[in-house]
């Protein structure tokens, strides 16, 4: 029996690893003969893997044995570069702790048995009902809950996945599994306290939720972390996506109609007749009368089809005015696109649908363009921002092979700037590990670049609608469409110019890799280069010594905040930093990335935990809950 759980204690941490990844490989160049004993170890972690699958316990418990002394021997060796070959593996051995823990524990207290069974998780199973998650629950947290917990994550709630509705909000968990009736969320809509500003449940929907927590809260959707639409009334299912097939698609065809037509009067919290589409997920919701204006399959019945024909009764059977109202009728040709998309199924082929609908379209232009072709756009919005932000004012500009500097300073003064942002540039090529010859990004990145600081914090101000704290000397701004930076000119005996344009570069660069990076990581990223770049500048001791004291009063959930300004950029670069550790998985996350892995994925797959659970063990606390 004993033997039995020191072996069962000894698969809890290196089986765990097997599943969920093997060890990383060096950062640094290793000698031959010790990356010959990592790639062992990762050889062998792949075998006990086969094993476990296998049911080979026999074999599985003496590979385990001597993969832990190996590793032991590994990690006690006297070689830095070998330790950073081996980090981080404690972040992936403490996750498939807690993944395989329950199953451990009840194979270890079972009597020796000849040929030893391991129990297997079983299979998500429905209720009585047939109530799923993915196409009633989601669909009904959405179209009830996601103007303030898709579009804003109010409280640090989120319904967009099944992932975070299980990570509940910022004072915890909202519901435990198998105890539906008394927990937070049930608690709150059953008092009307929530959803705030939208339709309430209704008896019966509570009911359904309070069975499906009842019933364990099953997951019957592919990705827990993939996002859902806001849903209107019979809305999506998370299996809504397009089969490839259609003739019709939203992004290349029914999207540019909109915002050539619709969005103007349809957008933000106040579109016209309670309805807006400025999103695939309002659209599809039906505004705030939440009215299903598609009729998904049935382009005839589609009140959308209707208005735009201008075919549309009101109550008392009158005809209502041609849509758009204020603009020209749409053509035969694009109200035929409309109706064969609906009766396709209505389906989104973007990104995220609850993204502006506007900001996808040019997204897709984006994409489409050539590097030259997207910076002489990038140009055309430099001098717009400019204007927005300093109206009435003249500027020249500079330009250079991967950015155009612009400011109302001297022509000289301009290009002695450009120089030192172009001797900054050169140092990132092996720091980012650049090609050689090949742009930062694609479409070049404006910097604007400002004498005074009140100058500074009004552009942003106008621009980009964000407060600088104090301290604050540059931000930048990442959207694929737009790459912009602003930052303060340098002064005499000022050397933190060349760091605050290599944090503008190195950020833009970061959050270029992939779709849906948040702030807190590309802000963070770009200040960690852009301090391995200078490390003897006097700021980075500042951003170094600021992060202690943001620790003090830090909540982890910060990594769901917008804003980068102030203490969560101290504490996004610390954590970014502690990730850095791992360089190995870094380097796979960006990787994940650039292919098209969503963030959060990417971060669990990387370093076997959700980017919540790593600003958990950096803050040392739970969330909402008190640290150490």
């Amino acid at each position: 029996m004993t033997s039995l759980r020191i072996s069962l204690a000894v698969a809890s941490s290196m089986l765990a690893v097997a599943i969920v990844g093997s060890l990383p490989h060096a950062q640094a160049e290793l000698r031959p003969a010790e990356q010959q004993k990592v790639d062992a170890l990762n050889k062998s972690l792949h075998h006990i893997a086969v094993l476990y699958r296998g049911k080979k316990y026999v074999e599985l418990g003496k590979a385990i044995e001597e993969l832990q002394q190996a590793y032991d021997e590994l990690k006690n060796a006297e070689d830095l570069e070998l330790q950073a070959a081996l980090g981080g593996m404690d972040l992936r051995v403490e996750a498939a702790q807690r993944l395989l823990k329950s199953t451990l524990d009840q194979a270890a207290a079972k009597p020796v048995a000849k040929k030893p069974v391991m129990p297997v998780k079983p299979k998500p199973k429905m209720v009585a009902g047939g109530i799923s998650y993915a196409n009633q629950i989601a669909p009904l947290l959405a179209s009830k809950c996601g103007r303030c917990h898709i579009d804003k994550q109010s409280g640090g709630f989120s319904v967009a996945s099944y992932a975070s509705l299980r990570q509940g909000s910022e004072n915890g968990t909202v519901f435990n599994p198998g105890k539906g009736k008394g927990s937070t969320l049930v608690d709150l809509l059953e008092s009307g306290d929530m959803p705030r500003g939208g339709g309430k449940l209704n008896d019966e929907e509570i009911d359904m939720i309070i069975k499906w927590i009842d019933s364990g809260a099953p997951f019957d959707g592919g990705d827990p972390t993939a996002m859902v639409a806001m849903a209107g009334p019979g809305g999506p299912s998370m299996s809504d996506a397009p089969t490839g097939n259609e003739k019709v698609s939203f992004m290349r065809d029914i999207a540019p109609i909109l915002v050539d037509n619709c969005v103007t009067c349809h957008s933000g919290t106040q579109g016209s007749d309670n309805f807006e589409l400025d999103t695939f997920a309002r659209l599809k919701q039906g505004g705030r009368n939440n009215t299903d204006v598609l009729s998904a399959g049935r382009p005839g019945s589609s009140i959308l089809v209707k208005m735009i024909k201008g075919v549309q009764k009101d109550n008392t059977g009158k005809v209502r005015p041609r849509m758009p109202r204020n603009g020209s009728a749409l053509s035969s040709d694009e109200i035929a696109k409309f109706e064969t998309w609906i009766a396709e199924g209505a389906k989104f082929d973007g990104d995220d649908p609850n993204e502006e609908i506007e900001f996808l379209v040019r997204v897709n232009q984006a994409a489409k363009m050539s590097h030259e072709e997207l910076a002489q756009y990038r140009e055309g919005l430099a001098k717009r921002n400019w204007s927005k932000g300093n109206p009435g004012v003249p500027f020249d500009k500079v330009e250079r092979d991967d950015f155009v500097l612009y400011g109302n300073m001297t022509p000289a003064r301009l290009t002695e700037c450009a120089d030192m942002i172009d001797t900054e540039r050169s140092k990132l090529t092996g720091l980012l590990r650049l090609t050689p010859g090949k742009p930062l990004l694609k479409g070049k990145v404006s910097i604007f670049v400002f004498d005074k600081r009140f100058e500074l914090t009004e552009f942003a101000r106008m621009v980009d609608k964000r407060e600088l704290t104090n301290d604050t000397n540059a931000f930048f701004v990442f959207n694929v469409v737009d790459a912009f930076g602003a930052v303060l000119a340098p002064k005499e005996n000022d050397t933190s110019f060349p760091l605050l344009v290599s944090e503008i570069l190195c950020g833009c660069y970061v959050d270029s890799q992939g779709r849906n990076v948040p702030a807190w990581f590309s802000d963070g990223a770009g200040r960690y280069y852009a301090a391995k770049a200078e490390p003897r500048s006097a700021l980075v001791k500042h951003w170094d010594d600021s992060v202690g004291p943001a620790l003090a009063g830090a909540r982890p959930g910060f990594v769901n905040d917008k804003s980068v300004d102030g203490q969560n950029a101290a504490l996004a670069y610390g954590l970014v930093k502690t990730m850095m550790a791992n360089g190995s998985a870094f380097n796979a996350l960006l990787e994940m990335l650039r292919k098209g892995t969503r963030f959060d994925t990417a971060v669990q797959r990387a370093y076997g935990a959700s980017p919540l659970q790593l600003a958990e063990r950096f803050t040392g606390t739970r969330a909402g809950r008190p640290g150490r």
